[in-house]
């Protein structure tokens, strides 16, 4: 029998039914979830600004789609070490978290896998706080604010394995002066690199069929980007990437 099954709890912070964590509502600094949640609903925790710490309770089984969103205080999250499932983009635009814990140990990636396909896996965020930042191989892929507005990054290594930047990844990692990016990527999203005024030149590879708007949004003239011949078309549709971009562009 699933004792924690029914749980639910309604008053002026949480939101509870039947073990799914609809919505918080507090002013707590660190926010310990009741035991007896078993699954973290889509953007449960949003946009609570006084939330430094979330401690996830081992009876929780599935953290849903952006369940910690737009919390910009929130430095350390401890997850439970039982196998949950986690959602992609399950953290998302917490530009200020520093730590996350699984069970004891202390992540540098943290790592989120389709619910139907477990080899297809998505890197979250990074929290190791490294200025030289090697993703390691397997990530497909790189989630929306994955490393958004990180200031210590100097350089991004991406494996062979990534297909897909989404929205935002790296905007305003302001210091980020190198990036490579993959043979096999595909998608580049909105606003990916918008602010990286530090990355003098970036190769878009020969296979990426869409580039989001926005996508070097702020870029200057001392900056340059190599990309395909297909992007040069003058359809406006393809061109919404250069919205405030005055990047030097060399077609190939």
């Amino acid at each position: 029998m699933d004792n924690n099954k029914g749980f639910t709890l309604n008053d002026d912070s949480w939101e509870i039914q039947d073990g799914l964590l609809i919505n918080y509502n507090g002013e707590d600094n660190v926010v310990i979830i009741p035991p007896g949640v078993t699954e973290i609903d889509v953007s449960a925790i949003m946009f609570e600004e006084a939330i430094e710490t979330i401690i996830v309770p081992d009876t929780v089984k599935k953290i849903g789609y952006a369940a910690f969103y737009s919390l910009p205080s929130l430095k350390t999250l401890y997850l439970p070490d039982n196998g949950a499932q986690l959602s992609n983009t399950f953290i998302s635009d917490c530009t200020n978290l520093k730590e996350v814990y699984i069970g004891e140990q202390k992540l540098e990636f943290v790592t989120a896998t389709d619910e139907d396909d477990k080899e297809f896996k998505h890197l979250v965020t990074y929290v190791g706080g490294k200025s030289d930042v090697i993703v390691p191989d397997g990530y497909r892929y790189i989630d929306g604010s994955a490393f958004r507005c990180n200031e210590v990054i100097n350089s991004v290594a991406l494996p062979q394995s990534v297909v897909h930047i989404d929205a935002l990844v790296f905007e305003g990692c302001v210091n980020l002066g190198k990036v490579n990016l993959p043979e096999n990527l595909l998608v580049i999203s909105y606003k990916a690199f918008a602010g990286c005024t530090k990355l003098k030149e970036l190769f878009i590879p020969a296979g990426t069929i869409h580039i989001g708007e926005g996508a070097f949004l702020n870029w200057t003239e001392s900056q340059t980007i190599r990309m395909p011949s297909r992007f040069k078309k003058p359809f406006k549709f393809m061109q919404k990437w250069r919205k405030k971009c005055k990047a030097q562009i060399i077609y190939y």
